[in-house]
């Protein structure tokens, strides 16, 4: 059984392929035999300091000053420019150094760039789908009574069109004007409104 776990120990902390990077930091906030996947996602050699700059040094800080494991929170850090996502956890204990004890951390991170961003991916095109069916809604409550106002001007129009025998000649030439206009305006709210759902 302990060659079993020995082997799989091993393996993850030899291997730069797989996405959990292990070390321990000590409490001059050095890396101390950090494993081949946390010195790929960080540059770090076994001895140097974590940087400054970083999510993770505030988080190792923090589990130091307050000796209170720090499990499972997502960090995310501009790694050598890109955006890299982390799962962290630290674990505080003591470390003995020539029969001293020091405070210490255990750290493990799990490298979840691509799940989150899949997750941001799928965030984004949720909303965008929301966006387009309220879109969508939106139109159809402004189309449906467009569309009965553009059918009530085609009737009052069909109706003076029977009653301009009656009706002066320049007031019906007036009447047509803003009914004419009335219809333009309607058709192009109505291109409009198609324009935005296409």
């Amino acid at each position: 059984m302990g060659s079993i776990h020995s082997k799989a120990s091993h393996y993850i902390y030899d291997n730069s392929a797989i996405d959990i990077g292990i070390t321990t930091i000590d409490n001059q906030m050095r890396v101390i035999q950090p494993s081949a996947a946390f010195r790929k996602f960080y540059s770090i050699a076994d001895g140097a300091y974590l940087p400054r700059d970083t999510n993770l040094f505030l988080a190792a800080t923090q589990c130091m000053e307050q000796q209170v494991a720090i499990t499972g929170v997502l960090l995310t850090e501009v790694i050598q420019e890109h955006n890299r996502s982390f799962l962290i956890y630290l674990y505080p204990h003591s470390q003995s150094v020539n029969d001293e004890k020091f405070p210490a951390i255990t750290l493990m991170l799990c490298d979840c760039t691509s799940l989150h961003q899949e997750y941001n991916m799928k965030v984004e095109n949720e909303k965008r789908k929301l966006i387009g069916e309220m879109g969508a809604g939106l139109a159809n409550l402004i189309l449906n009574p467009l569309t009965v106002v553009k059918g009530t001007l085609q009737l009052i129009v069909k109706n003076l069109q029977t009653l301009m025998n009656t009706v002066h000649p320049f007031a019906m030439d007036r009447i047509s004007r803003h009914i004419t206009l009335a219809n333009q305006q309607v058709e192009q709210i109505h291109q409009n409104i198609q324009r935005f759902l296409l």
